[in-house]
């Protein structure tokens, strides 16, 4: 019998993006932020209790939304769509790619482009789409 697991958690933003996301104008509700004025060292995740915005909190504290609620966001207010991506046999390593278009061609096409001159490879779809998320808000937006 196969053994189901149900103890999952949805893989919220690194601080380095929470910063980014704030930046850019993020600004939706979460349940989670970053307390910075202690960074680097001693940086935590907080719950907040309650859903607040970022333009609720003080001064180095951000939120700390699910990537999939920033990935969302990015694709609304940008037309940024981000998708991960298994390769190769093993199913071991995924990739990202980012694309402001709808159009399977295109999409295939720039990824193509994409696997030329940027996106590692990274041992989880976690750290695929957060190295997406930090390429979209350093390099695209």
């Amino acid at each position: 019998m196969k053994i189901i697991i149900n103890k999952i958690e949805e893989q919220r933003v690194g601080f380095p993006n929470a910063k980014l996301l704030k930046e850019k104008g993020f600004d939706c509700l979460c349940s989670f932020a970053f307390n910075g004025a202690y960074e680097p060292h001693h940086l935590n995740i907080i719950e907040l209790g309650f859903k607040q915005s970022n333009s609720e909190l003080i001064e180095n504290v951000f939120t700390a939304p699910t990537q999939q609620l920033a990935i969302d966001w990015i694709r609304i207010n940008f037309g940024i769509h981000i998708d991960c991506q298994v390769e190769g046999i093993s199913l071991e390593i995924y990739r990202f790619i980012c694309f402001d278009t709808p159009d399977e061609r295109v999409r295939e096409t720039l990824k193509h482009i994409q696997d030329d001159f940027h996106n590692g490879r990274y041992k989880t779809p976690e750290e695929a789409k957060e190295a997406a998320i930090n390429h979209v808000l350093t390099k695209m937006i």
